[in-house]
């Protein structure tokens, strides 16, 4: 290794302080970069915080909504639970018990293609001394004679105590809306 001197008017006392000087200069220009490159990347990394920060708030909001949520749905299952559980009591306890279904499939097999049901409404009579119900049968007959003949093989059925039709329902020759009212024994 060859050691290179150079010549200098200054003396080594004065090169060992400007070395020094010029070293600590290097190192406060090497700090000073460091120090931008590390504000620039804070920087850059604080939209990625605020995103985030904003993304876990709404988070625990939507939870905390979820939970509510959940909350009054089991409120809402446990009133609706109740109601049935009510209503399934009121109706084992019921004695004189009226299957309207069987009302229902008898009316349809008498019913013929000329007459069309709309709505029913089916009731139990109130009175205590008869345990009768009644029907009211709305619809939709092509022809007079239709409802006539549907109303004849109604009154046969021993189990119909009696079968009113309003005469205003009579008045139309063709596509005629009715209302039968219906009692059963």
């Amino acid at each position: 290794m060859y050691f290179i001197s150079h010549y200098t008017l200054l003396p080594e006392k004065e090169i060992k302080s400007l070395k020094i000087e010029y070293r600590i200069r290097i190192l406060v220009v090497l700090l000073f970069f460091i120090s931008c490159a590390m504000i620039i990347g804070i920087c850059s990394l604080l939209p990625s915080y605020i995103l985030s920060y904003a993304q876990e708030k709404n988070s625990v909001q939507k939870v905390q909504s979820i939970n509510e949520s959940l909350d009054k749905d089991h409120d809402i299952f446990s009133a609706d639970l109740l109601g049935s559980y009510k209503i399934i009591k009121k109706i084992k306890l019921e004695q004189n018990n009226i299957i309207f279904s069987n009302y229902l499939k008898k009316i349809d097999s008498y019913k013929n293609d000329f007459i069309v049901f709309n709505s029913f409404q089916l009731s139990k009579s109130q009175e205590t001394s008869s345990s009768t119900s009644e029907m009211i049968l709305q619809g939709k007959a092509k022809t007079r004679n239709s409802i006539l003949q549907f109303k004849k093989v109604l009154e046969s059925n021993s189990e119909i105590l009696k079968v009113e039709l309003p005469l205003s329902d009579l008045t139309k020759n063709k596509d005629i809306d009715f209302a039968f009212r219906i009692k059963f024994k």
